[in-house]
């Protein structure tokens, strides 16, 4: 109902209308930060004897209806989450930084520097390692600054808000179809053993097209990332606008990014592992089983529940993502609701730290990484001394090594992480 509209009121009521309205327009207010401003003007206009309780019921009613309808009450400020949930996703965000951007660096260097990590599976959980990392160092930092410092205010231009929105997509992709090789890879290698297995080379080729192809499927979130001023004009909105021309397309592409990026993965991993899991620890190998056997059998066993629980967690981490977002594309069930923007905080905040339990998974939770991990530490900083009591770098007796073909003795390390 607009203010001309209104029928059965004095002339004087339809000015205070238009008073309050301009006021409330004005300072493009919240919903409940207009009510307060229309109940104190109201109360003004009360003093008036010719105005009773339900004439201004009645003209409030009418001012929030006619700005809602404008769209002057979906301000940025209604938006914002609660300090509480601010301050916890500030820590998380702050701790996915520190662990995923020291833990896989680590990792990733352990690889490059160690012929003996590069094993098949180690290669394809490099994958994870760097799109993890790359997601620690670029994208949470604008999600931080995003988010809890300024609020939902994007300060960085439309280029950047391109580039991070589109390196989380490839993110998630690299991070789904890694995944998905590594559960098929471990499943051949424990029920097809008399295959032929992939070797260094292939699990390369096989990283290099996991990545190329999740940056084409993820071209469209850096095509249709923008920004958008606030009913404010002063703060901008980053994020993937879909164009209403392209809304169908939109639905179509995001139902098929849930059904091939996540349902189906989902089923082939869980299928895979759980032949896995039944082939190792149900069922005896033949023959004499030696210590070496079973040595090799309980080594498989952590392995196979480390890549288990790394399923187990994506799904936990990922599933309420999809889920939030799929209601708010097809349905405005969590659009209405202003307040509902702190679930879209949580639910992105517990996506984000899939990568920060990856690297738990992978890094502090393996003995062998560790281990190699403590190894490179230790060549970056030792400085033992020779016989003349002078100290002598790593640099200087890496060269003396190789000058008088010297080996040194290497931790007894195995050749799986």
């Amino acid at each position: 109902m607009s203010v001309q509209s209104m029928s059965g009121r004095e002339k004087g009521d339809s000015c205070v209308c238009l008073s309050c309205a301009t006021v409330l327009a004005d300072r493009k207010e919240s919903p409940m930060d207009a009510r307060t401003s229309g109940t104190v003007l109201l109360h003004v206009v009360a003093m008036d004897e010719n105005v009773t309780e339900i004439d201004l019921s009645e003209l409030y009613d009418d001012i929030y209806y006619m700005l809602e309808q404008e769209g002057h009450t979906k301000a940025h400020s209604a938006e914002h989450a609660s300090i509480t949930l601010r301050v916890i996703l500030g820590l998380v965000y702050s701790l996915i930084i520190i662990i995923c951007g020291i833990g896989n660096l680590l990792l990733v260097i352990v690889m490059g520097r160690y012929k003996k990590a590069r094993t098949t599976t180690n290669l394809l959980i490099a994958n994870l390692a760097l799109s993890d990392f790359v997601v620690a160092v670029l994208c949470i930092p604008f999600d931080l600054d995003y988010y809890i410092i300024n609020e939902r205010a994007w300060n960085y231009g439309p280029h950047m808000c391109r580039l991070v929105n589109y390196v989380k997509m490839v993110s998630l992709y690299v991070s789904t179809d890694a995944l998905l090789v590594i559960g098929v890879d471990r499943y051949m290698m424990i029920l097809h053993p008399s295959r032929q297995r992939m070797g260094r080379k292939s699990a390369i080729l096989v990283s290099v097209g996991v990545w190329v192809f999740s940056m084409l499927i993820a071209i469209p979130s850096a095509k249709f990332s923008k920004i958008q001023p606030y009913s404010n004009e002063t703060q901008f909105f980053c994020g993937v606008v879909w164009d209403v021309q392209v809304e169908t397309a939109s639905k179509w592409y995001f139902g098929s990014m849930l059904v091939f990026q996540f349902i189906l993965p989902v089923v082939i991993m869980a299928f895979c592992y759980l032949a896995v899991v039944w082939q190792v620890f149900h069922r005896e190998p033949p023959g004499v089983v030696t210590d070496a056997h079973r040595s090799t059998l309980q080594r498989s066993k952590k392995k196979t529940l480390r890549l288990v629980a790394m399923l187990v967690m994506f799904v936990l981490c990922w599933a309420p993502y999809y889920i939030c977002t799929a209601i708010r594309d097809f349905h405005d069930l969590l659009n209405n609701n202003p307040m509902n923007t702190n679930i879209f905080y949580a639910v992105e905040a517990t996506a984000m730290g899939n990568s920060a339990i990856n690297t738990c998974v992978y890094v502090a939770f393996n003995g062998n990484v560790i281990q190699y991990v403590t190894k490179f530490v230790q060549e970056c900083f030792r400085t033992p001394k020779n016989n003349e009591g002078t100290m002598v770098t790593f640099r200087s007796r890496h060269a003396a090594e190789h000058a008088t073909n010297v080996t040194t003795t290497e931790f007894p390390l195995s050749n799986t992480i």
